[in-house]
């Protein structure tokens, strides 16, 4: 089972991907 968590990435890079993501998203519909 500790293997298998390696593979996965950890909730905080997904939040953070997440609010790059949306900051973009957000810079692109402002523009």
């Amino acid at each position: 089972m500790g293997h298998t968590g390696k593979m996965l990435p950890p909730a905080r890079y997904l939040m953070r991907a997440k609010d790059f993501v949306d900051a973009r998203y957000a810079r692109n519909q402002a523009a």
